[in-house]
């Protein structure tokens, strides 16, 4: 058995158990948590140098599938430009925790995503360097005409990035030379073993697609979402975090309007 088949083995246990464990209490805890359904954590639009106090900021530095956060948590203030909230090289973390024991949590995002830059997001675990972290990373290069997008967690031996599904959405563009291209992104984040994501691209086509990964160990503590960039330039213009019921269908998309382009590795 290779390393990588022992690591994704190990996952697979570990995320029977804790949902063996989610399962049985689900009814207990959604009593409790059933109130915060639809509950804004935040909204916030960061257009035009508009800082807010929802967040806090630190460095963030990636080097071979391993990341690190780097100094203290701050201000965001420094970040606000008129674009939006520049996030290279930065880490941002919402001060107000989720709940993920008996409800889901919907990220929505409106970014802008230079070439040869990608977006790290965390929805769940205590930090970057946590196996039980999942995270959905969202990345452009410049040799090839598409965005990437893959989900994975640090379970390596060192805490190193492990993917767990890769796929490329094809990018039309009516400039060749275009380098940036502007997201939308909405991650639901269903807490149990699945995270979906619909990401629409702002281009020639107006691509949108949907996917889903359900490999991740559910999270029966209290979390935090963080946002990192790393690259030439990541700027989030909007952002809004609200808590939801939990379901099966994950984001539906009218049939008229769903493009489903991609390539899985």
């Amino acid at each position: 058995m290779s390393t990588l088949e022992s690591l994704l083995l190990s996952q697979n246990e570990k995320q029977s158990l804790f949902l063996q464990e989610q399962t049985r209490n689900f009814s207990d805890w959604l009593k409790n948590e059933h109130k915060l359904i639809d509950k804004f954590i935040t909204q916030h639009n960061f257009l035009n140098n508009n800082s807010s106090n929802s967040w806090e900021a630190a460095s963030f530095y990636t080097v071979d599938g391993l990341s690190e956060i780097k100094g203290k948590w701050g201000s965001i203030e420094n970040l606000c430009l008129d674009e939006g909230l520049y996030l290279s090289n930065r880490i941002i973390r919402c001060k107000e925790s989720i709940t993920l024991k008996s409800l889901a949590v919907e990220v929505k995002l409106e970014i802008k995503l230079s070439s040869n830059s990608e977006i790290w997001i965390f929805t769940r675990g205590s930090g970057v360097s946590d196996p039980h972290s999942a995270i959905l990373k969202i990345f452009k290069e410049s040799e090839i005409d598409g965005i990437f997008i893959i989900f994975g967690s640090p379970i390596g031996h060192d805490n190193d990035f492990i993917f767990f599904k890769h796929q490329q959405i094809p990018e039309e563009k009516s400039d060749p030379d275009q380098e940036s291209t502007n997201i939308d992104i909405i991650i639901k984040d269903n807490g149990d073993d699945r995270i979906y994501v619909r990401i629409k691209l702002n281009t020639l086509q107006s691509t949108i697609f949907q996917t889903y990964c359900n490999k991740f160990i559910p999270s029966l503590i209290e979390n935090q979402i963080m946002i990192a960039g790393c690259g030439r330039s990541v700027i989030i213009k909007d952002i809004s975090i609200q808590q939801k019921e939990r379901c099966s269908m994950g984001i539906i998309i009218e049939g008229s309007k769903r493009q489903q382009c991609c390539y899985i590795f």
